[in-house]
């Protein structure tokens, strides 16, 4: 560490990277506080972060704490585990520890919440402390006073930061030392593909040039999604599997021989509202289901089944001008096949729209942007890290690729933190 650092390492109540790694993975499931000796500490760590201006609502601060590697008793029990058999001698064990723990010192992000008697702490994007005045039931006394090492280390922690701010080096210090995969940023997905050309080529490899062309041309001019070409005045859940089954032909789907609402219950969610029981040639009957208002808990516009985030969608839209088509499924692994449902329902003469499709023109083309999110932050869903910008897809640095691409990154300011 640099000289302009505590020590911490030389006081009493010193934590190594792994211990804290262990207090973290055990107090995320059980964060919940009632303990008074416990309590009593966690009110002296907030005392200290009063000194430190908050940076949001709630009485919210945020600190970068580095911790040092430790020693191999640190990392574990070298009997323990051999007893275990997840080692079968001391040099294996060492050999383990040192990939776990490959560096000297490693990165927190520490972030303080307090509200009317409320106190959270959240350490590696982990909630690990809450203290609820609400909470006083006995079941939730886990821990009796064990976690009191960890909050002292903490609150030394803190005063370690406080310290580096009195001095002026602490903005500085963490600008400079901060390691990348602990930092937010972009690169464009070009310069990404360019230190990696197989992912370019596994994203695409089912994208056939013509139609890449015709979905570019397409979304030329486009700002965020294209317009319907035009509407329909009625609707059948028959012209929906038909729609479904234009799609599924497109990407090449087994069954493409079975009735298309056969299809659709081989591919789709199956929470269909009913969809499927009612008169397939029926507007009136349509009409009917789609304005039932005690519909609800079905997925029956998940054409292609898959997780929140990675499925294909295959929406019926009305407004005042009548009926039209809208498929979604910008997830990087299904966007191919969802430009294939819009494609495929577009050369058919139907009224279609595609969610994000200018944005999925850009990820094709290569010149949209993957955001980098920092390491313990789950890459999905991050889009309050990046405001103003349209990122669909984002990741965490790799340390072994990150030598391949850190030239390419643009990072974010790091936010400064300073003394209230």
């Amino acid at each position: 560490m640099d000289n302009t650092l505590c020590r911490i390492s030389k006081m009493s109540s010193q934590l190594a990277a792994p211990l804290v790694d262990n207090y973290i993975q055990t107090l995320n499931r059980n964060s919940s506080i009632v303990n008074e000796n416990t309590i009593k500490i966690i009110k002296e760590l907030f005392a200290e972060l009063k000194l430190i201006k908050s940076c949001g609502d709630d009485e919210r601060r945020e600190l970068w704490l580095e911790v040092p590697k430790g020693t191999i008793a640190d990392f574990g029990d070298y009997e323990t585990a051999k007893e275990y058999g997840d080692v079968e001698n001391y040099e294996e064990f060492e050999r383990w520890w040192k990939e776990e723990y490959p560096d000297d010192v490693y990165w927190y992000h520490l972030v303080t919440l307090e509200n009317d008697g409320y106190m959270a702490v959240f350490l590696k994007n982990r909630m690990v402390l809450e203290v609820n005045p609400h909470l006083n039931e006995e079941q939730y006394d886990r821990f009796g006073d064990a976690v009191n090492p960890f909050v002292e280390w903490l609150t030394v922690s803190v005063k370690c930061c406080i310290n580096q701010m009195q001095e002026g080096t602490y903005n500085e210090y963490v600008k400079t030392h901060l390691t990348p995969e602990n930092r937010t940023g972009t690169i464009i997905r070009n310069d990404y593909w360019r230190a990696f050309p197989e992912v370019k080529e596994n994203y695409l490899k089912n994208f056939s040039k013509s139609d890449y062309d015709e979905f570019i041309r397409l979304m030329d001019g486009v700002k965020d999604k294209p317009s319907p070409n035009g509407r329909m005045e009625t609707m059948t859940s028959g012209l929906f599997f038909h729609c479904c089954a234009l799609g599924y032909e497109a990407n090449h789907f087994q069954g493409c021989e079975l009735p298309p609402k056969e299809q659709y219950l081989k591919h789709a969610d199956g929470r269909d509202e009913g969809l499927c029981g009612i008169d397939e040639n029926s507007p009136s009957a349509f009409e009917t289901w789609y304005n039932d208002r005690m519909r609800y808990g079905g997925h029956p516009w998940e054409v292609c089944r898959g997780g929140n985030s990675t499925h294909v969608d295959l929406y019926v839209m009305r407004d005042e001008k009548g009926y039209y088509f809208y498929t979604a499924g910008n997830a990087w692994n299904r966007s191919v096949e969802a430009a294939y449902f819009y494609l495929s329902i577009y050369r058919a003469g139907y009224p279609v729209t595609i969610r994000d499709g200018r944005a999925m023109a850009d990820r094709f083309l290569g010149v949209d942007r993957i955001g980098i999110v920092p390491a313990g932050v789950i890459p999905n869903y991050c889009e309050s890290y990046f405001p103003g910008e349209k990122i669909l897809d984002f990741m965490n640095l790799d340390k072994e690729d990150e030598e391949k691409i850190l030239e390419y990154i643009i990072w974010q300011d790091i936010p400064e933190q300073n003394l209230g």
